[in-house]
C-alpha cells in the first residue's frame, strides 16, 4: 500500500438466494503518515552551580510526545517514583546526575521511548577560613538574586554579617548546618 492509494471492500454472500450476490463499499483514500522521532530535553531551574540544600526544579520539554506522554526521572541511574514532567529536588552531592525518559503516545512515534540529556549537578560551597584556627562552610543562594537570599552555614561559631560589617546573626557553638533567610533591602 502506498500513499494516496484507494481501498474498497467487496462482500460476497454464500446464501443460496442472495440478491445481489456481492456488494462493494465506497472507495476510501489512504494517507500514510511518516514515522516521527520523539525529542526530549531536560533543564534545571535555576541553572548553574548549586548549594547543597538549594531547591532545583527539573523540567522535561518534549516534542512529538503525543496527547499524554509518561515520564520517568532518574537520579544517578535510579528511578525516581511519582515524578511527572517536572520534579523538584535538593540535598545534592557534587556530580549527581539527573535525566528523564519519556514514553511517547504519538501514534507515529518510532522509537516510542526518548532519553533526555543528563544534567550533572555542580555543587559549590564557599569555604571560609583564616579566622584564627576556625574554618567552616557557607552557602548563599540563589545567586544572583534581587529579593531574598538564603544563607546556609556549618561553622563552630556562626556569625553572619552584612557588607558594612554589622552583625546580623550570631549562632554560638554548633556543628549543625544553620539556615537563615534575609530579605534584601530595596535599592535607594
Amino acid at each position: 500500500m502506498a500513499n494516496k492509494d484507494t481501498i474498497s471492500i467487496v462482500i460476497q454472500s454464500s446464501a443460496l438466494f442472495a440478491v445481489p450476490k456481492s456488494v462493494s463499499s465506497n472507495k476510501v483514500g489512504v494517507t500514510i503518515m511518516p514515522s516521527v522521532s520523539p525529542i526530549l530535553t531536560a533543564s534545571a531551574n535555576p541553572a548553574g552551580s548549586y548549594a547543597v540544600v538549594m531547591p532545583v526544579t527539573f523540567t522535561a520539554t518534549e516534542t512529538r510526545g503525543g496527547t499524554s506522554p509518561s515520564y520517568r526521572w532518574y537520579k544517578n541511574g535510579v528511578n525516581i517514583t511519582f515524578a511527572t514532567s517536572t520534579y523538584t529536588a535538593s540535598l545534592f552531592q557534587n556530580g549527581d546526575e539527573y535525566s528523564v525518559e519519556m514514553e511517547s503516545y504519538d501514534p507515529c512515534a518510532k522509537p516510542i521511548l526518548a532519553q533526555s540529556n543528563i544534567i550533572s549537578m555542580q555543587v559549590g560551597n564557599t569555604a571560609v577560613s583564616g579566622y584564627g584556627s576556625v574554618s567552616g562552610e557557607i552557602s548563599l543562594y540563589p545567586n544572583p538574586t534581587t529579593e531574598c537570599v538564603t544563607i546556609s552555614a556549618k561553622w563552630p561559631t556562626e556569625m553572619i554579617g552584612n557588607c558594612k560589617g554589622r552583625l546580623i546573626r550570631f549562632f554560638g557553638i554548633s556543628t549543625d548546618t544553620i539556615f537563615t533567610k534575609m530579605n534584601l533591602p530595596e535599592k535607594q
